[in-house]
């Protein structure tokens, strides 16, 4: 998930799951938050989540405590199978919104940082502070935040293939030796699903 929609800057992210934090230390700019932060002690990240999580359960995700992102996300189901040899693979996902330029109304493609505006191409090309208050207009909900340009390089992809086999009854997660959970997390009010391995130790 943070690869996928947040990573920017490596910036500090937590998971809050039934009131214990649990953070990701990237020891990098955010750092200083530990140090003088008031909140309690997290946990480390590095813990199973099939010991943490359930289905039904409701939990949140922030990541960058400046300019911060916020989630609130809820396991949907979890099944048992094969751990896929590619590893996470994104079976569903939501469609970009519908943005528009506030000038002409034709797809847009930049957000102004500043003003949170939408403009096509063209019109954010004509702007005399073009391209320094500019972003990419991506489908993720840390658009237009800090230096987020888009998916990190090599991070799982949307499949269609996937949703295909899953439609005609094939599992997408098979059953078989090495069974281990793959679990679906419903994110935000965007609804995006993305079915994930759980790692069992």
């Amino acid at each position: 998930m943070r690869a996928i929609w947040v990573e920017c800057c490596g910036h500090l992210s937590a998971f809050t799951i039934e009131d214990v934090e649990y953070l990701e230390d990237t020891g990098m700019v955010d750092r200083m938050w530990l140090l003088f932060s008031l909140r309690q002690r997290p946990k480390t990240m590095n813990v199973p989540l099939y010991r943490i999580l359930r289905p039904g359960l409701k939990f949140f995700y922030e990541y960058d405590f400046g300019t911060t992102t916020r989630l609130t996300l809820g396991m949907v189901e979890e099944r048992h199978g094969q751990v896929p040899e590619e590893g996470v693979r994104i079976l569903a996902r939501n469609y970009a919104p519908p943005y528009r330029c506030i000038h002409c109304q034709e797809k847009a493609q930049y957000i102004d940082t500043y003003e949170y505006t939408t403009y096509c191409d063209r019109h954010a090309r004509e702007r005399e502070d073009w391209p320094d208050r500019f972003l990419p207009l991506v489908n993720s909900p840390r658009t237009g935040n800090c230096a987020y340009t888009g998916p990190r390089p090599g991070s799982p992809t949307f499949l269609r293939s996937a949703i295909l086999q899953t439609r005609r009854g094939i599992p997408a997660c098979p059953g078989g030796r090495g069974r281990s959970p793959c679990a679906g997390f419903r994110v935000g009010s965007n609804n995006w699903i993305v079915p994930a391995r759980i790692s069992v130790v």
